[in-house]
């Protein structure tokens, strides 16, 4: 379900500004920010310059080729992190097989009913919201795997240390003990750190496990 919280961008490139309008009035009042272009010249631009979630694609245009640009986007996007939806004629079944092939996710029909046109957008969202969700969770849980792996090493090294300084303590004279002093107890606060780090770390997975508990809960 879409998040109510935030509005979706949606890119709609169509030559026909009655055709834009239309979209653009049945899209208002559903949580959607219309982005309008009338040819594909700045669309690449645009995409990066204001995040968008979703583009509506006429293949056929008078001074521009849909499939053109639909090819520049796969370059750069995936179908899952950028979705695009060609928009089409009924009878224009050649360009519409050669989109699909170029990475179309789905496509609506002129002239079209808005409430088809708006399902099929909220599906394509929602399957580009989990992709995004499940891509920074694998991320988070690199991170976490990564930070555990880095401390045991590290925590390693230090008991090392603090073994091998304790041991010829008793063999250094006066003014190397000094130095040995400063030099054990940086040690002990990277050691006493490394501990509040895990705690930190424990304290968060303990959350991320209520947190995901209490989702399922409310999916179910």
């Amino acid at each position: 379900m879409q998040n109510s919280n935030k509005l979706k961008n949606i890119l709609i490139i169509d030559d026909s500004e009655l055709d834009a309008f239309f979209i653009e009035e049945g899209l208002k009042n559903k949580n959607f920010k219309c982005i309008i272009l009338d040819k594909t010249d700045l669309a690449m631009h645009t995409i990066e310059d204001k995040l968008i979630d979703i583009i509506l694609l006429d293949i056929l245009m008078p001074n521009s080729d849909g499939n053109v640009i639909l090819k520049k986007i796969r370059e750069k996007y995936n179908k899952f992190e950028l979705p695009v939806i060609m928009i089409t004629s009924l009878n224009d079944h050649k360009n519409l097989d050669k989109s699909i092939k170029l990475g179309a996710n789905d496509y609506i029909t002129k002239p079209f009913h808005i409430d088809i046109a708006v399902a099929r957008i909220n599906n394509q969202i929602i399957l580009s919201d989990l992709y995004k969700e499940n891509l920074q969770k694998k991320e988070i849980e690199t991170i976490n795997s990564m930070i555990i792996t880095y401390n045991h090493e590290i925590n390693n090294s230090l008991t090392i240390a603090l073994l091998a300084l304790n041991r010829i303590e008793n063999k250094l004279n006066e003014d190397d003990l000094q130095i040995f002093s400063k030099a054990k107890n940086a040690l002990k606060r990277i050691e006493d750190t490394l501990k509040k780090i895990n705690e930190i770390e424990n304290k968060g997975i303990a959350w991320e496990v209520y947190a995901q508990d209490m989702r399922n809960k409310i999916l179910k």
